[in-house]
């Protein structure tokens, strides 16, 4: 007698896995792009966020407020991707000072993305004004995603106008 089996033979199963594969060889791409795409967002939105808060906290406290990055959550050290802190500037020279107040500090991004701040007046902080508007700055600052699949730019003009650009 002879048995009849149910199921695949090697040669079939061997076909479907090449046909996944190659199915996975063409998305990932697309995936490692989307998800590039989607960190960028966050880490902008995030910024943008900040920068609000920022305003918001000079207009509250009628004094000048800092952004500036930090890389060990108490001084205005280090690059942006590495977090960045708010705070009420006594002062006004962007350094946090036994006077001044922390509002929010900011963890590192997740990822290998990178944050550039470009302003005129070359400063590594951004202030505002008790008025809401920026202390005398205008500049960019541009999120680059892990090898260059991404870029995003938040730019903030003379009157605290922010919009975001790809």
């Amino acid at each position: 007698m002879h048995k009849n089996y149910i199921g695949f033979t090697l040669l079939e199963l061997l076909i479907v896995l090449i046909i996944v594969a190659i199915m996975c060889g063409i998305g990932f791409p697309a995936y490692q792009h989307l998800m590039a795409k989607v960190r960028a967002d966050a880490a902008i939105f995030r910024l943008y966020r900040a920068i609000q808060l920022t305003r918001s906290e000079a207009i509250k406290h009628n004094a000048i407020a800092t952004i500036c990055p930090s890389s060990d959550q108490h001084h205005c050290i280090g690059k942006w991707q590495d977090g960045y802190l708010i705070f009420i500037d006594q002062r006004g020279d962007g350094q946090i000072d036994p006077e001044d107040k922390i509002i929010k500090i900011f963890p590192a991004l997740q990822g290998k993305g990178s944050i550039v701040w470009k302003s005129f007046p070359k400063h590594n902080y951004l202030q505002m004004t008790p008025q809401g508007f920026p202390n005398n700055q205008n500049g960019t600052f541009y999120y680059t995603a892990a090898h260059n699949l991404y870029k995003i730019a938040l730019i903030i003009n003379k009157i605290g106008r922010l919009r975001i650009q790809t």
